[in-house]
């Protein structure tokens, strides 16, 4: 397998609407501030100790990273996906 014949398999796998919906720069800030003043909330009201809640907070995050590993013992060399979820806003939790 070359890597456009990899690439085009693996940009097949993600464009698949049925499994991976694109999210926006915009909702991903959302949803990390929306963690963040979550984890704020129980820290003021006690349930989380300030250790916890710094390892539970989302200060430096990414969003997941998606790669592509042939199956090359099958017929037709499929691509198993991969999705490292390291580092997201959800990471800590």
């Amino acid at each position: 397998m070359d890597k456009e014949e990899n690439e085009t398999k693996v940009h097949n796998v993600v464009t698949d609407k049925e499994c991976y919906v694109p999210l926006t720069i915009h909702e991903f800030t959302k949803l990390k501030n929306n963690i963040n003043s979550t984890i704020d909330k129980l820290r003021k009201a006690g349930a989380l100790t300030r250790r916890e809640a710094l390892s539970a907070k989302a200060p430096d995050t990414a969003l997941a990273r998606f790669y592509g590993v042939p199956k090359v013992h099958k017929p037709g060399v499929p691509i198993r996906p991969i999705v490292s979820l390291r580092g997201i806003p959800t990471f800590g939790l």
